[in-house]
């Protein structure tokens, strides 16, 4: 029998959970006109490190065709920069998309050259092409504070996904084909949704297609993570009696730790997607439930193998410090014979390979708080957009 069959649960439906969390629905007012908050600002004003730039040329231009506005910021008064508060997504987003009308522009006709930042240069086309006098709506710009949170999402993911996916290629070839198979599955998921966010995201239908995988990948990857914290558990259930015995216990340890860590890593960011697909018909709470029901599991574990560590050292006269360990029985009275040590030091303890000291070192400050989802509720929130030299950034906090 598989361990997916072992640990294989039924599976609980989140729609009912994601329907109790939906963000609360306020779709009046979506026809008037809107008056944009436009603020000009300095560059005292600007945390530029902490900014997220757009720098997707389709997001980019739906922004500007939909919020004239915005195109004139970039195209007029290029020198000066501008913070442009925009509604919150808040549920809205379905009857906001039937409110707005589709755009006529051709990004084949978008020249970019690489001197010339792309918002500008998009929005000298707009002006020349597309000149109109209309005010932007309520509803073409909650379309628009989507866009530019799915951007921010989108990036977020990318750059915690290099460094899982190199924890996920060192995990060691232990592992049975069929698990193994199932991690890197995961992972290939992962990087092609991220890819191709703007396309499933456009097409309603593949967006509740991806939705559906989203959700079959985190309970695949929940039985993956259980299977790993029951292995540990199994792993450092007695206490060893000498230290070749302590330090293989050590290698096999390591195997699932790595695992472990890898495998919330990308769970996390599987959660992240899911809050992303739902544009913010559901609240970031239900998306991370199920991972978070099995944090107190995980951090229980990983005091019991820090505990596990400590009372073999003290077994064993383990000293992490100095990197040795006491030899014990035949090794010392071999040491004896066979060495001319004239140090009783010498003979009574012997050096702890620096990889394991490393291993043992790791797994008694083993954390995955790096891992943990800090993504704020950005469809629940005002978005900010920040115009900076023909450029456009997002910031989650806006000092002005």
């Amino acid at each position: 029998m598989s361990i997916f069959s072992i640990f294989r649960r039924k599976k609980k439906d989140k729609t009912v959970l994601k329907e109790k969390s939906l963000v609360e629905n306020e779709n009046s007012n979506l026809n008037e006109e809107l008056k944009l908050n436009i603020k000009e600002i300095s560059d005292k004003d600007i945390e530029i490190d902490n900014a997220v730039k757009l720098n997707n040329k389709e997001v980019i231009t739906r922004i500007v065709n939909m919020l004239p506005e915005v195109g004139n910021l970039l195209t007029n008064n290029k020198d000066k920069s501008y913070v442009v508060s925009l509604p919150k997504v808040s549920g809205k987003l379905d009857n906001a998309k039937k409110n707005v009308s589709s755009s006529d522009v051709n990004l084949n006709d978008v020249e970019v050259n690489n001197d010339v930042p792309l918002a500008k240069q998009i929005a000298k086309y707009l002006d020349e092409n597309y000149k109109n006098n209309k005010r932007s709506s309520n509803a073409e710009a909650i379309v628009a504070s989507a866009n530019i949170a799915s951007s921010y999402i989108v990036n977020e993911v990318k750059n915690d996904l290099d460094k899982i996916n190199s924890e996920v290629l060192s995990i060691n070839s232990f592992l049975s084909n069929e698990y193994k198979s199932k991690i890197d599955e995961i992972s290939l998921f992962i990087d092609k949704t991220t890819k191709f966010s703007d396309e499933i995201i456009s097409d309603d239908n593949r967006r509740r297609e991806r939705i559906s995988q989203i959700e079959n990948h985190i309970s695949v990857g929940i039985q993956l993570l259980k299977q790993a914290i029951i292995s540990i558990s199994e792993e450092i259930k007695d206490i060893k009696d000498n230290y070749p015995k302590y330090e293989k216990q050590v290698y096999a340890i390591n195997n699932w730790v790595l695992n472990l860590k890898a495998l919330y890593g990308l769970l996390a960011e599987l959660c992240k997607l899911d809050y992303l697909y739902y544009q913010g018909s559901a609240s970031l709470e239900s998306c991370e439930y199920d991972l978070k029901q099995v944090m107190p599991e995980i951090k229980e574990l990983l005091l019991g193998l820090a505990n596990w560590h400590q009372i073999e050292h003290m077994k064993l006269d383990v000293n992490m410090e100095t990197g040795e360990h006491r030899n014990t029985g035949l090794k010392t009275m071999f040491k004896k014979l066979l060495t001319r040590a004239e140090n009783h030091r010498d003979i009574e303890y012997s050096r702890i390979p620096e990889v394991v000291l490393g291993m043992i070192s790791n797994q008694m400050n083993m954390n995955i708080s790096q891992y943990e989802i800090k993504l704020s509720e950005v469809f629940n929130k005002e978005i900010n957009l920040a115009i900076i030299q023909g450029e456009i950034y997002y910031y989650q906090n806006m000092v002005c």
